[in-house]
């Protein structure tokens, strides 16, 4: 008995060892991989550190420009120091079209010999060929110190040598300064540095306007899932090993759920560094996606329009007008997914603003009345009493839009009613849109809160749309403390109530009643 007590303990304590060599491998991957992708993340944040240092001396030469264009060179040759002051830069230097200086001002000694080095007249010859407005912008390593530079052709020529004058701003990269970006961007350590560093160390390189590499942005790699791993290794194994000793094939069951629970937390560490990601993505390319999406809708209802003489083949009519909804609708899924992304994004953010209700909806009616008009759907807001509710006022306002909006769009000549009013208790506030459109069949109204999400109806494909809009009023209404309910019978219409949190503040008891919109 007391064998098989022992060989049972020893399986016990073998069992548990092995669990912890099956948990400690890929714990040691899984902790490799997470220090991997934060320093990936570091190697962005870098670069756009760089960046930011480059558009920095970008904006102060165009303000430069700003200042030759209403003063002439002469009022930049009058007010260059205290523009310089104003811009906290080292130096600014006008030169002409070779690279030679014509005027400087800086808080250095020599800035005539700066402006003659090499790299600086390169920089200054290249700006001098370039179109107005045009910038040429770089690092500079000068007397061993390292400078981020800019330099813009101007429009007016310098009278005294009847050439084309060059502005060039300096600003020196002092220690401060990568103090102050290095908390920052979270970057341990930040430096300058003009020797490449060791292979495998992090490293952004800095180059002039001609590409050449005058030095390195370097940083601190930071290892913190391996060195946590390293501080709890002894205390893991004094644990297993007392383990080992007392317990059974239980402590074995027990520790593997122990690991299981462990792999959960950092798969979700991981998905919370995903989410950040995609929002950090979403916000990033905004502009990216709007600006190339309103050129094409703008060039398209310039030639549907036929602005500038006929299209010919009546084809091409029917072409641009593909390419013209086409286009608006991918900006209007774009804003949607920016929308909902950006209220998905600030988590623990509550919105506690004091907003007029009436006011907000009677300027959501007048905005969609045309389109109301349109559809010959009869949009009414009834005549609301002077309610303040808890959001802010465009938050409230995307909730109005949307859901009137919804409504006028599933519904085909028939009636959006609009109405508001204090809940029982007094606490809250509710908006009821009504319609007596198409209506939702009860198993369907949980899922189309879902991003993304429409009703399988011929109808609703026919009407279009991204599916979003509903989510975002959910998004919203979760930040606001808010609730909404839906109630709805196919083909006969649909009654979504939104509840809010309404103002403390003492409602004014002259403040005028809404008048009835149509």
């Amino acid at each position: 008995m007391i064998v098989q007590s022992r060989v049972a303990l020893g399986l016990a304590a073998l069992a548990l060892i092995g669990g912890l060599a099956a948990i400690y491998v890929p714990t040691v991957q899984l902790t490799r991989d997470i220090d991997h992708a934060l320093n990936q993340e570091d190697d962005a944040l870098a670069d756009a550190l760089k960046e930011r240092l480059l558009v920095d001396a970008e904006e102060d030469v165009e303000a430069l420009e700003i200042l030759v264009e209403a003063e002439g060179l002469e009022g930049l040759k009058k007010h260059g120091e205290p523009m310089r002051a104003a811009l906290r830069a080292s130096a600014i230097v006008l030169t002409d079209s070779s690279g030679a200086p014509l005027e400087s001002y800086a808080t250095i000694d020599t800035p005539n010999g700066i402006a003659r080095t090499p790299s600086v007249r390169a920089m200054a010859k290249k700006a001098a060929t370039s179109k107005l407005h045009t910038v040429s912008r770089g690092f500079l390593l000068i007397y061993g110190l390292t400078y981020v530079a800019a330099a813009m052709p101007l429009h007016e020529e310098d009278a005294s040598h009847g050439d084309r004058a060059v502005a060039i701003v300096f600003t020196r990269i002092e220690t401060s300064v990568m103090t102050r970006l290095s908390e920052d961007y979270g970057l341990a350590e930040l430096d300058l540095t003009q020797h490449a560093p060791a292979d495998g160390d992090p490293a952004v390189p800095l180059r002039d306007a001609n590409g050449r590499v005058t030095g390195y942005l370097t940083w601190q790699v930071s290892h913190p899932a391996q060195k946590m791993l390293e501080d709890l290794g002894p205390w893991v194994g004094g644990v297993v090993l007392a383990v080992a000793v007392i317990l059974t094939l239980l402590a074995a069951m027990t520790f593997r759920a122990h690991r299981r629970a462990a792999a959960a937390a950092l798969a979700n560490q991981v998905l919370e560094k995903a989410d950040r990601a995609k929002s950090l993505l979403f916000a990033n390319l905004s502009h990216e996606f709007r600006t190339p999406l309103n050129a094409v809708i703008g060039f398209s209802d310039v030639m549907q329009r036929e602005t500038f003489g006929p299209l010919g083949n009546p084809k091409y009519a029917e072409y641009i007008g593909d390419i013209h909804s086409s286009a608006s609708h991918l900006l209007g899924l774009i804003e949607d997914v920016l929308i909902l992304s950006r209220y998905e994004a600030s988590e623990g953010v509550t919105l506690n603003d004091s907003v007029a209700l009436p006011e907000v909806i009677e300027d959501v009616g007048r905005m969609l009345a045309q389109q109301a008009a349109k559809k010959g759907v009869a949009l009414s807001i009834e005549r609301m009493p002077p309610l303040d509710v808890m959001c802010t006022a465009k938050a409230l306002r995307q909730i109005a839009t949307n859901l009137i909006g919804n409504a006028i769009k599933y519904t085909e000549r028939g009636q959006v009613r609009v109405s508001a009013g204090a809940t029982a208790d007094g606490m809250g506030v509710e908006l009821i849109v009504t319609d007596t459109g198409i209506g939702i069949p009860e198993e369907h109204i949980e899922r189309i809160m879902r991003p993304f999400e429409q009703v399988d109806d011929v109808y609703a494909r026919r009407q279009g749309g991204t599916g979003l809009g509903l989510s975002i009023v959910t998004s919203i209404l979760a930040h606001a403390g808010g609730r909404m309910r839906i109630e709805s019978r196919p083909g006969k219409g649909t009654r979504v109530t939104v509840t809010l949190r309404r103002a403390a503040v003492a409602q004014s008891e002259d403040r005028p009643p809404q008048q009835k919109a149509a």
